[in-house]
């Protein structure tokens, strides 16, 4: 449900909820918000380009063709009281269940 997205209690937000807390309870900018979004990127991207050479390597071992395969990753961010992001973790075989309300009413397991 939309109160689902929204809500911002605990420890697992939607991106909707978080973008709304900092617009509404924080006075964010969209600029501000913006930058929060680049900052949860560029955190992304570096470790991606920190593990490239493993990845590749273990591709190469298994004979795959980089054009005709994939990987699915888990990336678990959290952000400080500064909202400076931090990497938590990065699963290779994230859990694609929906065990919560929030995984329930996301817009990859909707039905509608």
């Amino acid at each position: 449900s939309d109160a689902d997205m929204d809500a911002w209690t605990g420890s697992k937000w939607s991106i909707r909820a978080l973008w709304r807390y900092l617009r509404e309870e924080l006075d964010y900018t969209k600029e501000r918000v913006d930058k929060v979004w680049s900052d949860i990127g560029e955190v992304i991207l570096r470790t991606f380009i920190a593990a490239e050479s493993h990845i590749n390597l273990n591709t190469s071992l298994l004979h795959l063709d980089r054009s005709n395969c994939f990987e699915l990753w888990g990336v678990d961010i959290l952000l400080d009281s500064a909202l400076k992001p931090w990497l938590v973790e990065v699963n290779t075989s994230p859990d694609l269940s929906a065990s919560s309300p929030l995984d329930k009413s996301g817009t990859l397991l909707s039905s509608s």
